[in-house]
């Protein structure tokens, strides 16, 4: 039975930009190869590579404003994250170092829950992550608990983060 090429099996719904109309589209064929990658990190954890940290990196006023902005609105107003997910500061030079910052900067918090916060502050402040990184989101069947976690470089982002392992993804941002 032929069930199509790997363009098909990547082909899927997409949201429109601003509204929560669903449309069918064809995916980028220059950034297919990419996706298609990050997916197969995803699926083999074995094949990521061991992340190397910088446990101390300059945390700036900016940072701490925006990091307690992504929190409040990850509270209370859901779709101005989404919009505000879009923006790309580059103030840490890769995942691990934002990730890094981020824990510090709510180091009293509880981590597990501030998973989605957490990898939008990533996917938005590391230079590295338009061109080498994804953020994804799963869900970890039959519950409907979710996470999120960020794969940068072949590597995990967050060094503490093992739960990522469970959840089957159901989106991914890059």
């Amino acid at each position: 039975q032929n069930f199509g090429t790997a363009a098909d099996a990547i082909k899927g719904f997409y949201l429109e930009h601003c509204t929560i109309a669903g449309y069918e589209k064809e995916p980028n064929r220059n950034s297919l190869h990419d996706s298609c990658e990050y997916q197969n990190l995803v699926v083999n954890p074995f094949l990521l590579n061991k992340r190397e940290v910088n446990t101390s990196p300059k945390i700036s006023a900016f940072a701490k404003i925006y990091a307690h902005i992504l929190l409040f609105l990850w509270r209370y107003c859901y779709p101005l994250l989404w919009l505000l997910s879009y923006c790309r500061f580059s103030i840490y030079k890769d995942a691990g170092e934002a990730n890094i910052a981020f824990r510090k900067i709510f180091k009293n918090a509880n981590q597990n829950i501030l998973c989605l916060p957490r990898s939008i502050f990533i996917a938005t402040t590391s230079a590295r992550f338009k061109k080498h990184g994804a953020m994804f989101i799963g869900c970890f069947l039959p519950s409907r608990h979710m996470h999120a976690w960020v794969i940068e470089d072949g590597k995990h982002a967050d060094i503490y983060d093992s739960t990522w392992i469970m959840f089957t993804p159901v989106t991914m941002m890059k």
